[in-house]
């Protein structure tokens, strides 16, 4: 399996396209977001629209003990994590 290492860093368009959100780097192939459950449709439609990044390979429900998370974790040219926080009620 060959490693695309001219891969563009998605850094900057990201922060940029969820100004709302929190975006980490992993590194230069993993990226998280954390959005609002509110703001899922409009982050996923922006993945696939603005960065053609269409396959969701999987879906985590997490318990941190003081509240859970879902995470969607999305690939293309790179791998996205939408992560939301589930509200109380």
């Amino acid at each position: 399996m060959s490693v695309n290492l001219n891969v563009k860093d998605y850094e900057g368009p990201l922060k940029e396209a969820f100004p709302g959100g929190e975006v980490r780097k992993q590194n230069p192939f993993r990226y998280w977001i954390t959005v609002p459950a509110d703001g899922l449709h409009a982050a996923v439609a922006t993945l696939r629209d603005r960065f053609g990044i269409r396959h969701l390979g999987t879906i985590v429900g997490e318990d941190r003990r003081d509240r859970f998370e879902v995470h969607y974790i999305f690939s293309g040219e790179v791998t996205v994590t939408l992560t939301v926080p589930v509200p109380d009620r």
